[in-house]
């Protein structure tokens, strides 16, 4: 059985990433910039309607169905992206990079992929929800205490990091199937991650450390001393107030900030397609070397 290079695709991510990043704004610019105007138009209601949540917590509800419309919309947008960047990362683009059309076939095969990807997740999300519930009830009819307490608690990391290892063995090669073989399908993409489950994981904690490292560091800057007034003893009331304004302050910087948040958000973003398209198109060729590819 083939194995993922996990040191080179690991090095693919960051050589590709950093290395094709400007080619790579060349091949997203016109996505990256629908993707703006959405979020200015869909957004941005869901975002006013944060900001004044303590004065009027209803009004977020009603943008519910423009926010809906906005993830289906940002769904398609980001599959274009990952799509363009995946071709480039398989060697396999034509033409110049500033003129790729965004919503090719690819495109499209990736969105619904991404679709029921992320279907698939919620199934296994609720799953595991009842399941905790379940477990829970069980712990307490039973009278177990502290024992039956830990085993419980083990489980639940135990479902966790299954959750998060599906996702990522699942999530690895579906740009390189629906780019490469020109088609849909999340069973190609998990066995095509057969025997390679610990190495994705790797892979992705390389990608995604760094990323997670300055985001906390970030929260820490700008969103902890939003909760300053965090005390000893807070009532129900006082709690959600706080939730409240901190929500609020949060979505009032995101509307005010756009100038910054949009090209910053937009950088970060194809920097990231292009390391996990990076390694997952080195996995990719390694795994289907000398195979007969199928394709739709």
């Amino acid at each position: 059985m083939r194995k993922i290079p996990v040191g080179g695709a690991i090095a693919r991510a960051y050589g590709f990433g950093f290395g094709h990043f400007f080619t790579n704004v060349a091949l997203v610019w016109s996505s990256v910039a629908l993707l703006w105007a959405a979020t200015w138009f869909l957004q941005q209601p869901y975002l006013r309607a944060m900001s004044e949540i303590d004065k009027d917590p209803h009004m977020v509800s009603a943008t519910y169905p423009m926010y809906f419309l906005f993830s289906l919309v940002s769904l398609v947008l980001v599959a274009a992206q990952s799509a363009l960047i995946t071709r480039e990362a398989l060697g396999l683009r034509t033409g110049s990079a500033l003129l790729q059309f965004p919503f090719g076939p690819a495109t499209w095969r990736l969105a619904v992929a991404f679709f029921f990807y992320w279907i698939v997740l919620i199934v296994l999300y609720v799953g595991l929800f009842f399941a905790i519930l379940l477990g829970l009830g069980l712990v307490a009819a039973a009278h177990l205490g502290g024992v039956g307490a830990a085993i419980f608690a083990i489980a639940i990391i135990i479902g966790l990091l299954a959750f998060f290892y599906i996702a990522m063995r699942l999530s690895f090669f579906l740009a390189p199937v629906a780019v490469a073989e020109r088609r849909i399908s999340l069973i190609r993409a998990w066995e095509l991650a057969a025997g390679n489950g610990g190495r994705i994981v790797v892979i992705f904690i390389a990608i995604f450390l760094p990323f997670a490292v300055a985001e906390i560091a970030a929260g820490i800057a700008f969103v902890a001393p939003l909760f300053k007034g965090v005390h000893a003893g807070m009532t129900d009331p006082e709690r959600q107030v706080l939730i409240r304004s901190v929500a609020a302050a949060i979505a009032s910087a995101t509307r005010n900030s756009w100038y910054i948040f949009y090209p910053l958000s937009a950088a970060l973003g194809v920097l990231l397609y292009g390391m996990l398209s990076g390694a997952a198109a080195l996995g990719y060729q390694a795994l289907t070397r000398e195979e007969t590819i199928p394709t739709a």
